[in-house]
């Protein structure tokens, strides 16, 4: 007896023989039993899913290929108005995101969530994918239900080959620019405040190499906020050594150290405290003379002209500090305070005492700098996408960047999984951190 849901059913057994006969049945024209009506290649069940949504979600490219052939819908939706092209996106395998893409699938028809392919494959970081998408028009800065972004989605889940090919192809600069709709709304967020909140440090210095603005806020207040919040030191190094106003409040009038304090209670925050007090009170100077002191290993060795950041004064005129070039960040050292001044006051005078420096909080930072990735060859000068002969990437090699050393591993979610929303730290209210990281340098914030 031939029922119905029987093409679906072997889809979900894998198994292409059972498929292939049953096929040549609807094509001879068979009909169910007691009825009139033939087999139905594209009967869905109660979930809205047919055989080629299955299909898709497993990768099976061979089964993709033969429902195609045999009159299946390339764009059909289910109850969640996921179209066969979302599952494969998600899956991220070449061959059924070609094959249906070449049946006519649609790559910018978003779910009812608001999410189109190109959203899943850039969560999952299947870059190969997203290259192939963006060639059929993918649109990545398309928002979803949630207010994000397909950059949105490759900065919070660290997919930093991702975020690579879509900053460095321009196509997503209008979502580095400044927004005013981001103070006017909670849910909403940037890549570099999601970045943050991972701790994904390599993909900091990507989005830092865009010359884009550290000081933008959410009502959740800066990227430091988010770092120091999630317990993200490394990342919160990072900002700081970027040149991050440690001092900016969020719109509840808290400073990132303010949120540790309030909100921390383990003493796994301890070094967090201390980094982020340190920088409180740092500063930075300019250097109006050469200093080097080859007797003393623990002194600091500048040109004049250098940019100095002083983390600490005393009160014998020795302080202590450290230099920026290129984007690196020497040895701490000592010097004397005299071959020092703040930029604004060398009009006044070559050098500054602890007084002249209270509140001044000026700092000059040079963004670093990230390897050429292999796919770069796709991406023209002018930024604008070419049409590359699309092979497997290389293997990653682990190395100092937390979103691809494979030390952030967690089980990728379902086609219709929603990331949890940050939630708003009030005065009054308790709230959590949604994710935290494997990595040894983080430590995870405890909200009370």
């Amino acid at each position: 007896m031939v029922k119905d849901n029987d093409i679906l059913q072997a889809v979900r057994e894998r198994n292409i023989d059972n498929l292939s006969k049953l096929l040549q049945k609807t094509k001879n024209g068979k009909k169910l039993l007691a009825s009139s009506k033939k087999l139905n290649i594209n009967y869905q069940d109660e979930e809205g899913m047919a055989a080629i949504h299955q299909a898709a979600l497993q990768g099976n490219a061979a089964c993709i290929n033969l429902l195609i052939n045999n009159g299946a819908q390339a764009d059909i939706k289910d109850n969640k108005g996921m179209r066969p092209l979302h599952y494969a996106a998600w899956q991220g395998l070449m061959e059924p995101v070609t094959l249906l893409l070449q049946a006519g699938a649609s790559p910018v028809e978003p779910s009812n969530n608001g999410e189109t392919p190109i959203h899943f494959a850039c969560q999952h970081g299947h870059v190969e994918v997203v290259l192939l998408l963006l060639k059929y028009k993918a649109d990545p800065t398309v928002e979803s239900h949630a207010y994000k972004t397909s950059l949105d989605l490759a900065c919070e889940f660290g997919k930093y080959h991702v975020v690579d090919l879509l900053v460095k192809s321009n196509l997503c600069a209008g979502l580095l620019l400044d927004r005013s709709d981001l103070s006017a709304d909670t849910k909403r967020s940037t890549p570099l405040h999601l970045a943050a909140r991972g701790g994904f440090t390599d993909i900091l210095q990507l989005l830092m190499e865009t010359n884009i603005d550290m000081t933008r806020q959410t009502h959740q207040g800066t990227a430091l906020h988010e770092a120091a919040l999630c317990g993200k030191i490394n990342a919160v190094k990072f900002l700081i050594n970027a040149g991050i106003d440690v001092n900016i409040p969020n719109s509840y009038e808290q400073t990132a150290l303010d949120i540790v304090h309030k909100f921390t209670r383990k003493a796994g925050a301890k070094e967090l405290k201390a980094v982020l007090e340190e920088a409180s009170r740092a500063i930075t100077v300019k250097a109006v003379k050469s200093y080097s002191n080859v007797n003393d290993p623990q002194s600091l060795t500048f040109a004049a002209g250098d940019l100095i950041t002083v983390i600490d004064q005393k009160p014998n005129g020795v302080w202590r500090g450290f230099v920026m070039k290129d984007g690196r960040k020497s040895s701490d050292g000592y010097f004397p305070s005299n071959c020092v001044a703040v930029p604004d006051l060398l009009s006044k005078t070559s050098s500054a005492t602890e007084g002249d420096l209270a509140g001044s909080g000026a700092i000059f930072r040079e963004p670093p700098v990230a390897p050429r990735p292999w796919y770069s060859s796709a991406i023209l000068a002018n930024g604008d996408l070419v049409s590359p002969t699309l092979r497997l990437a290389a293997p990653l090699t682990p190395d100092s960047c937390n979103s691809t050393n494979g030390s952030y591993h967690f089980p990728p979610p379902s086609p219709s999984y929603r990331a949890p929303e940050m939630a708003v730290i009030p005065e009054n209210r308790i709230s959590t951190c949604s994710r935290s990281s494997s990595n040894s340098g983080d430590h995870r914030v405890s909200v009370h």
